[in-house]
């Protein structure tokens, strides 16, 4: 029973309405510059469409990497039986963009759909980025150089793409570079620091975060301020992020329900509890009994699970508080 729980608790995430586009790998520089073989910047100057492909004739302006021995190339972009794919990008004419591309069949094609769609603003920025992959071609996995890179990049959208490389070769040696991003006034980027500061458990930045959570009241802001403190888990957490239960987006009380059972004391269960008989949507009441599974004192867990399960109505959720209850000896 465990593969639907996770995905389900990952549906709340994805759809929340506070859920950023951190995780979106499509985006990263890693993923587009290993996928390239051309990086072009210009303009559309025709387009034309069957029940297969939207064909766009592309004027090359600026020959950003790889061989452009050609000022007019074919973009080729698929359709289904004549109708737009979502998330393809269909590019219009006149429209002028830096383009990711490979080849594919004798024609280009975008790389990562629409994630290889860049506005030219960025160009300065995707320069120097190409110079740089030229030179190393696994800049994309050194977090020293990367923050290099970002404090070098002029472009909003730029410095965000390359946060999600920067994610995951992020640790604790990192402090300094993570503070700075936490002073930021793009909420973005500071929302990027809080969520990765207590993913590495950074002391350090616990009380910042801590103010944060009780001073800003956006609620994207919040989201990752919960989070974070859950990660922390400690025990002085837990009057400020108890509000949160009774927000009114279900993605924050969702995270509140998890943080709640990441610090798993004796004293999160009394409104974990009331929280679930007050929940009347299937995932959080979910999010509720992987939480109240975290309890570390296993006689209450047990008896809270019990009781869930004696009112539970929905044979779903019954069948896996049977599965939860069975598997810690305690039908």
């Amino acid at each position: 029973m465990k593969q639907p729980i996770h995905f389900y608790v990952l549906l709340v995430l994805l759809f929340s309405s506070v859920q950023a586009e951190l995780s979106n790998e499509a985006y990263a520089f890693s993923n587009l510059f290993e996928r390239t073989e051309m990086i072009v910047s210009g303009t559309v100057v025709d387009v034309s469409k069957d029940q297969e492909f939207y064909d766009i004739n592309f004027l090359i302006e600026d020959c950003i990497m790889g061989n452009c021995n050609e000022n007019i190339i074919q973009i080729r972009v698929p359709m289904s039986d004549g109708f737009y794919i979502p998330h393809e990008s269909y590019l219009d004419v006149d429209e002028s963009s830096i383009v990711f591309l490979q080849a594919n069949r004798g024609a280009w094609q975008i790389s990562n759909s629409m994630a290889g769609v860049l506005n030219t603003a960025m160009k300065n920025d995707v320069i120097l980025l190409a110079q740089q992959y030229a030179v190393n071609r696994t800049i994309f996995s050194s977090s020293p150089a990367m923050q290099d890179l970002f404090n070098s990049l002029t472009e909003r959208d730029s410095k965000i793409r390359l946060l999600h490389d920067l994610e995951r070769h992020l640790d604790v040696s990192d402090e300094s570079f993570l503070g700075g991003l936490l002073q930021s006034e793009d909420k973005y980027i500071s929302n990027f620091a809080i969520l990765n500061a207590g993913r590495l458990n950074m002391e350090s930045f616990r009380h910042d975060i801590t103010k944060t959570l009780i001073q800003d009241l956006d609620p994207e802001t919040s989201f990752y301020c919960i989070i974070a403190l859950g990660n922390y888990a400690r025990g002085e957490s837990t009057p400020i992020i108890l509000p949160y239960l009774n927000n009114t987006d279900a993605g924050i009380r969702r995270v509140a329900i998890e943080a709640l059972g990441k610090i798993g004391s004796d004293d999160v269960v009394a409104p974990l509890q009331s929280s679930y008989f007050r929940e009347d949507d299937f995932v959080q009441r979910l999010a509720v009994i992987e939480a109240i599974l975290r309890v570390r004192n296993l006689a209450i867990a047990t008896n809270t699970l019990r009781a869930f399960e004696a009112t539970e109505t929905n044979q779903t959720l019954r069948a896996i508080l049977a599965n939860r209850l069975s598997s810690r000896g305690g039908n």
